[in-house]
């Protein structure tokens, strides 16, 4: 692992909590800091069994599929393996695949559009509280004094 860190420069890894942590943990933070290899560990618990765990990636793949070199020498075994779990014999690269599930909820936004209200600069507007929906709406609208509020937030400065 620690040569791949070496040629690819990542900034971070994932690694299940459980045993890497307690058996090899030590040992491998000692190797990252004679070899002055920078690497944050991101650690995810093992949560329930491997299926479960095996969901993140699951929902992803029947969104967006998964793209994979079909002409890998390691395919057949790779495909062979997801097409037999969990009632295989091989169940690894299911269980890596799943931690990656994990990494992307972490690392990539939600896709989901955010509520937005026409005419509110959360940059310029970030500060005003609004005691409901309706407020925020009158505001953006223009229908709402612009200084409404500002008698609380004097300390605060408008860029």
């Amino acid at each position: 692992m620690l040569d791949l860190a070496l040629q690819w420069k990542p900034i971070s890894w994932a690694e299940e909590v459980g045993q890497i942590r307690a058996s090899v943990g030590p040992f491998i933070e000692r190797r990252m800091t004679e070899r002055k290899i920078p690497l944050y560990r991101q650690q995810f618990p093992t949560r329930h069994d491997k299926a479960v765990r095996a969901q993140a990636i699951r929902g992803r793949m029947s969104l967006a599929g998964l793209h994979v070199p079909v002409r890998a020498p390691w395919y057949a075994a790779f495909q062979q393996e997801l097409l037999t779990f969990p009632a295989g014999k091989h169940d690894d690269q299911v269980d890596a695949l799943g931690l990656i599930g994990q990494m992307l909820e972490i690392i990539v936004p939600d896709p989901r559009p955010k509520k937005r209200v026409p005419g509110f600069d959360p940059n310029k507007d970030a500060y005003r509280e609004f005691s409901d929906d309706t407020q925020l709406t009158m505001y953006a609208r223009g229908e709402l004094d612009p200084d409404y509020g500002a008698e609380e937030f004097t300390n605060v400065k408008t860029l």
